[in-house]
């Protein structure tokens, strides 16, 4: 599968198994804040407070090959906010290549694109590992305040068994700045 150009994060981790990341603050950093990369399995992001960080705020995702893609991840109860201050494509919380991916009760807000993002490459592949994730009982709001096609929730390509429900979304902003396409 296709890869994509990232910055560091603060926390990597890569095939790690049942490992968590708690009650831990990620600030005034260069890069990303968090991230769960290729292999991770059944590991915890939660409890966390990230903030003022030059790209995305926490990330999970890996190649879209079978053994390789990150799955039954969780990431919970995180305050992400203020992220993208130097890259205005960064997102809060952003699952790409992933599968049985839980996004629960996270407070997102203060963005310059998305809030939450889930999936990678356009178009129907049936052959994708981008399934099985859930977004649910989150509060995403303040986004969109650099750029535009973007949302509090964004998803990208096919992705069976993907459910959005039960979160709070509000105030998805058109910024005066931005050219192109509106607020999906």
């Amino acid at each position: 599968g296709r890869r994509w150009a990232t910055l560091p994060a603060a926390i990597h981790l890569s095939d790690a198994e049942a490992c968590s990341i708690e009650s831990c603050t990620v600030a005034y950093v260069s890069g990303s804040g968090i991230e769960l990369a290729d292999g991770c399995r059944d590991c915890l992001v939660q409890d966390n407070h990230v903030f003022d960080v030059s790209a995305n705020g926490v990330m999970v995702g890996g190649p879209n090959i079978d053994n390789r893609v990150p799955s039954g991840n969780f990431v919970s109860n995180n305050h992400v906010h203020a992220c993208g201050r130097e890259y205005y494509g960064a997102i809060g919380i952003w699952v790409g290549f992933a599968k049985n991916t839980g996004i629960s009760h996270n407070l997102v807000h203060d963005l310059p694109y998305t809030g939450v993002s889930v999936g990678w490459e356009w178009g129907l592949y049936p052959n994708t590992r981008i399934k099985n994730n859930i977004v649910e009982f989150n509060h995403i709001y303040d986004v969109l305040n650099q750029l535009c096609d973007g949302g509090c929730i964004y998803t990208l390509g096919y992705q069976p068994g993907t459910v959005i429900r039960d979160n709070h979304l509000h105030r998805a902003n058109r910024s005066s700045l931005a050219q192109g396409a509106p607020n999906n």
